[in-house]
């Protein structure tokens, strides 16, 4: 039976707002059109096909009326009324092989349906198991008796299905699909996008998740309709790899021996084997985003099926499409450091530190890039569009079962992407993974240091968080670290014409007037034209905040123990306060940091009372003295510019 309403956790809330900002809703048949075409058929293939299915389905019983006979609506339970949809399916493959004969179009079958009511899919990263109804599972995974596997891997789940026979519990449904799609992208590095659907009471809404949107169909009745039901399966069986959404330029490599899966990323000629476990990725209910995965690898040479070279670090990720990739920006950076050598930089602005030509000093702040490209397969970019649609909300989200959740009226601009990889060649840590407390200052110095040189060619960052704040440790001899800035893509020139473009960044690590959209400290005479919402504009100083941001995190996060800790527990406890609510995505408590209100200064008297019981730690403190300077740099930037407060130069 329909299982009973559960009250909303706060990960089902985040997947519900997901959903809304995410989704491009489409008619039935332009969703079939961009997501459900197998390109070895051409349309008349598909209208011929699918009317001789429907014919052979009506001959044999199976449909008739317009009513699928073996989906009963007077029975009681969901496992029950949806019991014979593997049965339909593999009726539909059986028609389509005796199609097929002697045209060769359509091939062999890629998936079966399996029909498993009730299925779960655990992860130690989602609150609840996700439960589904049936899958379609890759038939080269199916092994045993019946050619049937009762649990194969995720990786070998090409879709999902949730049913429920209550159109009472639509939004359920959808928030079931939602999170066991999210699932699975996130557990197979090898997945592009992928295709799903339900069905609650008589209508079936089909799914297409990728890294720009969600698309879903309007909900149609597929005893009415049952071509578009037919269509769905027919592409589900027999499209091919690449068109369920499976990545062609990744290979997986199962190593028994670890206890894990090594993966092959082929970029042009070149193929690289991946070492461990990967050092970052997307988080799991960001289906829509970039979903960065960080891998150590070395390259994979063919031929002599072994690896070559020395260690390094690709990263593949899903970018705007219209940003440029991170050896462009460096080599805008340098260039135009370059242009200042052969001008000269007055002695007062010259970077502390700096031992000859700018250009050659600021590399030491920057990775080193191998490659870095779009991936390729089929002579063409990979790239997620945004189909054109009228209406971006579907349209019984507003008829969620929960009060609490309402339509958001402003909906996020959704950009096409592009898929890359780059190739570093240094190997770095995180500056919060840091033990070391002198290490973490020397790491902080450096990326002021290297913020400066941006300063200095004219970008601003954009994009301040400790995952784009690395440290590579040097040579023996050398000894210490050497920070790195990365993830530049959406660096840009601070004079660039100005174009109202998405909020881009780490929200806890944002400038908190950025992340607003609001400027602080505007002089009592600014001209207000000027500062209004659509022409406010990423400047150095919010960087420079960023970076102060992860300096406040360490901080919170690696508190010194002391000797008695009785003595400071009551202190811990207003520590451990403070920073669960900095890690608040836009909390008015980082708000107050900058405008330095009470909480704020709570914050730092509790920070003090810990850090200064020990001597390695003292220093740190005085860090949040920047906090000032920061306030102070906002009043000069805004006096210097009373017409135009936004300016960070």
């Amino acid at each position: 039976m329909d299982s009973p309403r559960r009250p909303l956790s706060d990960q089902v809330k985040i997947l519900n707002k997901k959903i809304l900002h995410n989704s491009v809703t489409l008619s039935t048949t332009t969703f079939i059109d961009n997501h459900l075409a197998i390109h070895r058929l051409t349309e008349t293939d598909n209208q011929d096909l699918v009317a001789h299915v429907t014919s052979k389905l009506q001959e044999s019983r199976f449909l008739r009326k317009r009513r699928w006979m073996k989906i009963r609506v007077d029975t009681v339970t969901e496992d029950a009324r949806f019991a014979h949809l593997q049965s339909i399916a593999d009726k539909i493959h059986e028609i389509c092989v005796v199609w097929d004969a002697g045209k060769d179009k359509l091939g062999g079958a890629t998936a079966k349906m399996i029909s498993n009511p009730g299925r779960t899919m655990n992860s130690a990263f989602l609150e609840k198991p996700v439960e589904t109804s049936a899958q379609f599972v890759l038939v080269s995974s199916l092994t045993g008796e019946g050619g049937q596997r009762d649990d194969p891997p995720l990786e070998d789940i090409a879709s999902v299905a949730r049913f429920r026979k209550s159109c009472e519990y639509h939004s359920y449904t959808q928030i079931d699909i939602v999170a066991a799609a999210s699932h699975i992208l996130y557990s197979d590095p090898a997945r592009r996008s992928m295709t799903a659907f339900t069905i609650v009471g008589k209508t079936m809404t089909f799914f297409q998740f990728s890294r720009s949107h969600i698309a879903v169909s309007t909900p149609f009745d597929y005893h009415a309709e049952p071509e578009h039901f037919i269509r769905f399966l027919i592409f589900m069986m027999f499209a091919s790899r690449e068109e369920l959404g499976y990545d062609p330029t990744i290979t997986r490599v199962r190593v028994d021996a670890y206890g894990y899966t090594q993966y092959q990323f082929h970029i042009g000629a070149k193929i690289y084997r991946t070492l461990d476990r990967p050092l970052a990725q997307p988080r799991i209910l960001d289906v829509v985003s970039h979903a960065p995965r960080v891998w150590t690898v070395t390259e994979w040479d063919p031929e002599t099926k072994a690896r070559r070279g020395k260690r390094m670090v690709l990263k593949d990720f899903w970018p705007y499409s219209n940003v440029k990739g991170e050896l462009e920006i460096q080599t805008e950076i340098f260039n135009a450091l370059r242009a200042l050598d052969k001008v000269g930089v007055p002695a007062d602005e010259c970077p502390p530190g700096a031992t000859g030509l700018l250009a050659e000093d600021a590399k030491r702040f920057f990775l080193t890039i191998a490659l870095d490209a779009a991936v390729e397969f089929n002579g063409a970019v990979d790239m997620a569009l945004v189909p054109e649609s009228d209406f971006r909300i579907m349209t019984y989200s507003a008829s969620y079962h929960c009060e609490d959740m309402q339509a958001p009226n402003d909906l996020p601009k959704l950009q096409a992407k592009t898929h890359r990889r780059v190739v570093f060649e240094e190997e770095c840590c995180c500056i919060s993974k840091l033990s070391s407390y002198a290490d973490f200052a020397l790491g902080m110095s450096q990326l002021i240091q290297g913020l400066y040189y941006m300063r200095l060619a004219g970008f601003t960052h954009h994009n301040m968080s400790p995952g784009n704040v690395l440290m590579h440790p040097l040579p023996a001899a050398d000894g210490d670290w050497q920070l790195k800035i990365s993830d530049l893509e959406y660096a840009r020139r601070y004079d660039a014409p100005f174009t109202e473009d998405s909020i881009t960044g780490t929200p806890g690590y944002m400038a908190v007037e950025y992340k607003s959209q609001s400027h602080f400290f505007i002089p009592p005479k600014a001209n207000e034209k000027a500062i209004r919402k659509p022409f406010f504009r990423h400047n150095f100083a919010h960087d420079l905040e960023g970076a102060l941001w992860i300096y406040v995190r360490f901080l919170f996060d690696k508190v010194p123990g002391c000797v008695n800790a009785a003595e400071t527990a009551e202190i811990r406890r207003d520590v451990r306060y403070y920073r669960d609510q900095l890690k608040t995505e836009g909390s008015l408590e980082r708000r107050g940091f900058v405008l330095d209100n009470d909480n704020a200064r709570s914050a730092v008297d509790a920070l003090t009372a810990l850090y200064t019981r020990v001597p390695e730690g003292s220093f740190l403190v005085k860090g949040l003295r920047c906090f000032d300077v920061l306030i102070r740099l906002y009043r000069t930037l805004r006096l210097r510019n009373r017409s135009t407060p936004m300016s960070g130069t």
